[in-house]
């Protein structure tokens, strides 16, 4: 209740020309302006209107910064309309924040501002309302006179309590944003709880006096045991909850916000929330309390049981005492089969995390998720972001931040979530991550923050790529790293950057007891697949444990297919329950004769259980496909979708209550888990075709305004679409971002579509080059060479002979030959290049000329992989052929393109000894007169080039300036494709260069960037292992590390038997072995290189095993400063 009446609230209004009376801000800043002098004790500086930055008043005081944001509504005030004050505090550093406001600020928004006034560890104070009354009648003697309350504008009686608790009670705890993140219900409320689940209990805690003095005290509430006994906190601060009891002390115009999580402990059908007596004190004195109400609520059964299983409780066990509470980066990694638990051990884990106070930022449930929103929501969490839209609110704001300003993490990090508004490509995504990532990397390590991902595999390079470059972070740190990576991986669809990930932490784990990999494959003994059956079917005793063993031995110990068996036994009638969910068989007969039928194996299992569904409710198959197949499309099926899409609602439902469907918390549905969804992808292999009739049906412009990529997929999968049609949608095709589970299909059929064509012209050509390069980035080099062979049939059939002198065609057939070198088919790559060069109708233009260049130049580096005499004259006859034709070329632009390839490729012949290094840099000296500003496609190259020379050169200074040059322009351009290519080859250049240089001082850095050059080159699929293993056994070497050295060095010789092949083979494998002996030689275990070389081997080298280590020069065309070893030649 207000202490000053509205005849002096009045004096901060005024009139508008139309005689309306509205409150005056201007007014209203000039009475703050005077309280803050009056409190402070000085006067704080007034921001102008013009980009504010969300503060009306701010005052710095040894180091110390203040902002004061002023609001005279009206209106009670929501989170909205604070939010911006706190986003720009974030920026500034802000250490106190003070929000003066006529009108009240509401409870739930009062809630988030303290919970971010506890995570961004600021000091935040709210005069609103009657506490701003009170402040004004605290100086209302030093007040001028125009803000003076007279007697007649005072409330005297006013008895509404300024000290209070306000409850609420959150039924899922963990989201992904601080501020927004969920919605907060009254206890009054609440009408359900889930079994064995967290749940959350918040105390509001306010201070509205001006008095420093009150104590909040809460506790369980002892006269309410039989009530409270059934649940267990989820805290480890308080092992005994009957001895609980949480004191806060708050400042005048404070408050604070008190979380206790719950979870039940055992099933019962209905329980009252816990009941807690709560006491408000002052100097030690009661003056208030009270006991919460006894609120009775339905304890839902949601199949999660307790945890059972030894091996899982042993997983649980060893997080507890290695992973959580370290002062270093700590993981636990799950991987295993769909099904296997891999998620129900995630939410356990996720428990304890909560147990132990980790901030935790989960994306359980969310592999439907882009990564760009993956990574925008982890920034959002970071730095205390209530939504997106409260960005864009301040994108001027931020926009005109000083230079200094500018340079502060915040800043950067609201800068970084702007990039992932739209869809980025993996490797533009990779880019990002590569040169902005830092600021998170060193947010997440300074707190306590656990980041949970479950599946992994479905968020792609992007994110193995962060995950990889977030580790590596965290074992080159020398101060604490308090943070927590809980991740699990589904070898059911892991690719290879996943299987990469995974031996990476296995590599860790074998020096680092707080990283932990567990593969699990479901229950150990048929004891724990009888208990967890127990446990679904809430049985107490072993009255059913024979027919359980029957049931283990259909479904297996996989969790996910005894719960589908259950599922199976209610549906066929075997068991019923009763009013507490405890199973009970309806007839023996029925039980074991249901039993005796059930199929093997989970997918007959579900099968039967989709025939009987159908059955039962007498559904025609059309109508569930199309519900079915429209998740699959879209991945989320909202309510609003099933609304506009005249879908039935009732199946939906349906599908939802026998498992088949999940509806999420937000009413939103989803396949029930992998399993089910892989089910329905093999019994119905084109289920979509279903979505898509049902999309055919609506507006295609209002399909298009609600979800991209059901309109371009369900484009494609019309019937008679036409040639014209498509090739106007083409663009969109190939740009927009899809489920990775649909991605084949969809390529396939645009492929299959657009090859089908009857009009063969350069779109035609240009739109297939494209989707063969998507199909390549999808399915790897061997799965998408069918498509650039039944291009290449597509071709050789066409009458279109004009195509084969397009610079579309050029790609193509550079892709094509490409595609067979890196395959190390080199005859097949000869052969195809002869038949295109046999194919081209002769002519006297530079395009046929170019195309004849390329040819040669193609047929070049194929004939040199091979070692005999007729290759090597082939090579060089092709090399001449490339220059005849290049020198035809009468454009200047594209004979400078040939030109450089010519010199670049030429020069390649001699890249390997260093006796060749003249007749090298001879050659590739004139590459360097092609810079970019002369031929900007081959930028990158020219810059490789440089870096090359300076390091053949013996100058890393000069090669480590030229990396950064590289660098600026590669992250300048934008148009330059394979960005992720040249990044891994600055990173190789840099490792080299810093070898080269081999200091001390730089040594920390140089061991990192090993180690990041070789995920990178990893992750451009370059099979590039026993040259960064190399590097390792040289940089051990200069370590002194005799171990590592002894094994970098054992593990490249293997490798290089198994990936190389070709130019230089057997002098590179010279050039490896030299570096072998010479560092054995300096760390005195010669004697070790014969267990892996051999001894005859060793013998050969007799010139690095008898020469003196001060006289030595290694032979390659790249050296270490030193002259000792050889650099790989890259």
């Amino acid at each position: 209740m207000r202490k000053l009446k509205n005849s002096y609230w009045n004096k901060f209004t005024h009139l508008t020309s139309s005689g309306k009376q509205i409150r005056d801000g201007l007014k209203f800043e000039d009475l703050i302006e005077e309280l803050l002098r009056l409190e402070y004790g000085k006067a704080w500086k007034r921001t102008g209107k013009s980009h504010d930055f969300n503060r009306d008043f701010h005052l710095a005081t040894d180091g110390i910064l203040e902002w004061a944001e002023c609001k005279n509504y009206q209106e009670p005030i929501a989170l909205d309309t604070i939010a911006p004050t706190l986003v720009m505090a974030q920026i500034f550093e802000v250490n106190t924040i003070l929000f003066f406001s006529y009108s009240p600020i509401n409870k739930s928004a009062k809630s988030k501002i303290y919970s971010f006034k506890k995570k961004a560890q600021k000091n935040v104070y709210i005069y609103d309302e009657q506490v701003l009354d009170e402040l004004i009648l605290k100086h209302k003697r030093d007040l001028p006179p125009k803000f003076r309350p007279q007697p007649y504008h005072i409330i005297r009686k006013s008895s509404e309590k300024l000290v209070f608790v306000d409850i609420s009670f959150i039924r899922t705890p963990i989201l992904g944003s601080t501020l927004d993140d969920r919605d907060l219900q009254s206890l009054e409320t609440v009408e359900k709880i889930d079994y064995n689940t967290v749940f959350e209990i918040v105390f509001l805690c306010i201070n509205e006096s001006l008095s420093d003095d009150y104590e909040f005290y809460i506790r369980l509430h002892p006269d309410f045991y039989e009530d409270n006994r059934y649940y267990n906190i989820v805290d480890c601060q308080y092992t005994d909850i009957d001895k609980m009891v949480i004191c806060k002390r708050l400042q005048a115009a404070s408050g604070d916000v008190i979380r206790l999580r719950f979870k039940t402990n055992v099933f019962r059908r209905q329980l009252y929330l816990p009941i807690f007596k709560v006491e408000i004190r002052k100097a030690g004195k009661v003056i208030d309390s009270f006991t919460t109400a006894r609120k009775l609520v339905q304890n839902n059964w949601v199949g999660t049981t307790p945890l059972l299983g030894e091996n899982y409780r042993k997983i649980i066990a060893r997080l507890n005492s290695y992973i959580l509470n370290n002062d270093r980066l700590s993981c636990m990694l799950i991987t295993g089969f769909s099904g296997t638990g891999k998620t129900r051990l995630l939410r356990e884990a996720l428990d304890n995390l909560i147990k132990f106070r980790y901030r935790v930022v989960s994306f359980i449930g969310n592999e439907k998720d882009s990564v760009e929103v993956i990574f925008r929501e982890l920034i959002y969490f970071l730095y205390e972001v209530p939504r997106r839209e409260i960005l864009q609110y301040l994108e001027d704001d931020i926009l005109c931040c000083t230079e200094g300003d500018k340079t502060k993490p915040s800043y950067k990090a609201y800068r970084l979530a702007s990039k992932f508004s739209e869809h980025q490509t993996d490797e533009e995504l990779i880019q990002i991550i590569e040169t902005d990532f830092d600021i998170l990397y060193e947010k997440m390590s300074r707190e306590k923050i656990a980041l949970v991902i479950d599946n992994v595999q479905f968020f792609g390079k992007p994110m193995t790529h962060f995950l990889y470059k977030y580790v590596e972070y965290g074992k080159q740190q020398s101060c604490k790293n308090l943070s927590v990576l809980v991740l699990t991986v589904n070898n059911d669809f892991s690719g290879s950057d996943t299987e990469q990930l995974v031996d990476y932490a296995k590599e860790i784990e074998k020096d680092r007891p707080e990283f932990k990999i567990f593969k699990i494959s479901g229950f150990e003994t048929e004891l724990n697949g009888i208990l967890f059956l127990r446990e679904l079917l809430h049985v107490n005793n072993d009255y059913l444990d024979e027919e359980f063993k029957k049931i283990i031995a259909k479904a297996s110990l996989n969790p996910f297919c005894l719960y589908q068996s259950v599922y199976y036994l209610y549906e066929a009638g075997a068991l019923g329950s009763d009013n507490d969910n405890h199973s009970y068989i309806i007839s023996n007969e029925i039980f074991l004769n249901v039993v005796e039928r059930m199929p093997d194996g989970v997918q007959e299992i579900i099968k039967k259980r989709w025939l009987a569904f159908l059955a039962r409710y007498q559904l025609e198959e059309e109508t569930c496909y199309s519900i079915l197949g429209m998740v699959q499309i879209l991945g989320i099926l909202s309510q609003d979708q099933i609304r506009h899409l005249h879908l039935d609602i009732s199946v939906v439902e349906q599908l939802s209550k026998h498992a088949f469907l999940l509806q999420r918390e937000d009413k939103k549905y989803q396949f029930f888990h992998d399993i089910i969804e892989t089910f329905f992808s093999a019994y119905c292999p084109q289920m979509y075709l279903y979505a898509v009739h049902v999309l055919s049906l609506q507006r295609s412009e209002r399909i298009k305004e609600q979800n991209i990529f059901a309109y371009y997929f369900s484009s494609i999968f019309q019937k008679n679409v036409s040639e014209e049609a498509l090739m106007k949608l083409c663009p969109g095709f190939l740009e927009t971002n899809m489920a990775h589970k649909l991605a084949w299909d969809y390529y396939d059929r645009l492929f299959s579509l657009v090859l089908g064509f009857q009009n063969h012209d350069i779109r035609w050509l240009e739109t297939l080059v494209s989707i063969c390069s998507r199909l390549k980035t999808l399915l790897g080099l061997e799965k998408s060479l069918e498509y650039y062979e039944k291009m290449n049939e597509k071709l050789n059939s066409s009458t279109a002979e004009e195509l084969f002198t397009t610079t579309a065609f050029r790609n193509y057939m550079n892709a094509y030959a490409d595609l067979l070198f890196h395959l190390k088919r080199h005859k097949d790559a000869i052969t195809y290049l002869k038949s295109v060069k046999q194919r081209v109708p002769q002519s006297d233009s530079d395009s046929f000329y170019a195309l004849c260049a390329m040819i040669d130049n193609r047929l070049l580096i194929n004939h040199r992989e091979f070692r005999d005499s007729y290759h090597s004259q082939q090579a060089e006859q092709c090399l001449k052929n490339a220059w005849k034709y290049t020198n035809k070329i009468t454009d200047s632009h594209l004979r400078d393109e040939f030109t450089y390839l010519n010199l670049s490729d030429e020069g390649y012949n001699y890249y390997c000894l260093a006796k060749d290094k003249e007749r090298l840099l001879e050659i590739w000296e004139q590459c360097l007169q092609f810079p970019p500003e002369r031929l900007p496609e081959k930028a990158m190259n020219y810059y490789r080039k440089k870096i090359q020379i300076a390091l053949i050169n013996q100058t890393p200074h000069v090669a480590l300036t030229d990396i950064e040059e590289a660098r600026e322009y590669l992250n300048s351009r934008s148009f330059i494709s394979e960005k992720l290519i040249f990044s891994s080859s600055l990173s190789n250049f840099e490792c080299m260069a810093l070898l080269m240089k081999n200091s001390s001082a730089q040594r920390d850095f140089l061991k990192k960037q090993l180690s990041a050059a070789a995920q990178l080159a990893k992750m451009v699929g370059t099979k590039r292992d026993y040259e960064f293993l190399n590097m390792r056994g040289i940089f051990s070497c200069y370590c002194k590390e005799a171990e590592n050295c002894y094994y970098h060095f054992r593990e490249a010789y293997h490798l290089f038997y198994q990936s190389d092949t070709g130019l230089f083979y057997e002098e590179k494998r010279m050039l490896l072995i030299d570096n072998i002996i010479i560092a054995f030689r300096i760390l005195n275990m010669l004697e070790k290189a014969e267990e892996f070389i051999g001894k005859d081997v060793l013998e050969q080298s007799s010139q690095a095993l008898t020469c003196s280590l001060d006289t030595w020069q290694a032979a390659g065309i790249q050296r270490t400063g030193d002259g000792l070893f050889n650099l790989p030649i890259l």
